[in-house]
C-alpha cells in the first residue's frame, strides 16, 4: 500500500510542475517535464538528473524498475492520485509517470564542429510533432549534430514524446545559425537544403562534409539561409502530391547522405 500520496492539485510540487508548461518558466528555472516510463528512463540513463518523479498510486507495481532505478540514483519518488495526475499531464491517456529533469548544459562551439562531418541544420521547424520526429531520424541515422535555430522549444513536451527518448541520445544546440554555416563553408563543409529551384537531391556530387538544412513547413528555407547554401537540392515528385512534410523529407535525405558516406 502506497502511504503519503499527494492529493492535492494545489501541492506547491504540482504547482511548480505545472508551471513548466511554458516555455518561459522552463527557460528561467533551466528544468523541462518527461512523461511516460520510456522517456525517463532514456534521461535518466544518458545521465540527467530527475528533480522529481510522480507515480499514479494505482500503477506503482507498473513503474517498479524505474522507481528501483530513481531510488538508487537517490531521485526523489512521488505518489499522486489520479485528480492530481490528470492536472499535470499534457496527454489525453496518461500513462501514469512524469518526471521534472534538469536541462543538460548546451556546451557548443565552432570548434567542437571539426571534429564531425555530417550535420542537420534546423531552421524555423515550428511544429512539436515535425521537431520530434526529425530528432529521432536523426538519431537513427547516426547525424553527429542537430543545431536549433529560432525553433520550437525542444523541452516542450510534445517534442520529447515524439522524439522517443531520442532527444537524449544526441546533441541538440541552440546557436546562430549564419554564424555556423559561414565556419562550415570557410572548413569546405557541403550545406545543401531543400528549394523549388535546386537540382535532383539524387543526382548530387556529394563532397566529404555535408550538412543538411531542413527548414520551416509552411515557408521552406529562407532567402538569407538559402544564398548561404552551397547546394540547393529538390527532391523529384514523380506523382501528383507537390510537396512533402518536412520529417518525411528529411528522412529521405539524411539516409541518402549517409549511404554515400559509408
Amino acid at each position: 500500500m502506497v502511504e503519503n500520496i499527494i492529493t492535492s492539485v494545489q501541492n506547491s510540487k504540482i504547482k511548480k510542475l505545472r508551471s513548466l508548461k511554458q516555455k518561459t518558466t522552463r527557460d528561467t528555472l533551466n528544468m523541462f517535464v518527461a512523461e511516460g516510463d520510456k522517456v525517463i528512463k532514456d534521461a535518466m540513463n544518458a545521465g540527467l538528473k530527475a528533480l522529481d518523479i510522480f507515480v499514479l498510486d494505482i500503477k506503482s507495481s507498473k513503474f517498479i524498475e524505474i522507481i528501483n532505478l530513481a531510488l538508487e540514483k537517490k531521485f526523489p519518488v512521488n505518489y499522486v492520485n489520479e485528480k492530481v495526475l490528470s492536472s499535470i499531464s499534457q496527454t489525453k491517456s496518461p500513462q501514469g509517470i512524469i518526471a521534472v529533469f534538469d536541462k543538460p548544459e548546451n556546451g557548443f562551439s565552432l570548434e567542437a564542429m571539426n571534429n564531425i562531418r555530417f550535420a542537420a541544420i534546423l531552421e524555423e521547424i515550428k511544429d512539436p510533432g515535425n521537431l520530434g520526429t526529425i530528432i529521432r531520424t536523426c538519431d537513427a541515422v547516426g547525424v553527429d549534430l542537430i543545431i536549433m535555430e529560432n525553433c520550437t522549444d525542444i523541452y516542450n513536451p510534445k517534442v520529447i514524446r515524439a522524439s522517443m527518448g531520442s532527444i537524449f541520445n544526441l546533441p541538440c544546440y541552440d546557436t546562430k545559425l549564419q554564424q555556423c554555416i559561414e565556419h562550415m563553408v570557410k572548413d569546405d563543409w557541403q550545406i545543401g537544403c531543400g528549394h523549388l529551384k535546386g537540382d535532383n537531391f539524387f543526382n548530387r556530387v556529394q563532397k566529404h562534409k555535408v550538412a543538411l538544412v531542413i527548414a520551416n513547413e509552411a515557408r521552406g528555407i529562407s532567402e538569407a539561409t538559402s544564398d548561404l547554401c552551397t547546394d540547393l537540392w529538390k527532391l523529384p515528385m514523380n506523382g501528383k502530391a507537390d510537396s512533402l512534410n518536412a520529417s518525411i523529407a528529411a528522412g529521405i535525405m539524411l539516409y541518402d547522405i549517409h549511404n554515400k558516406m559509408i
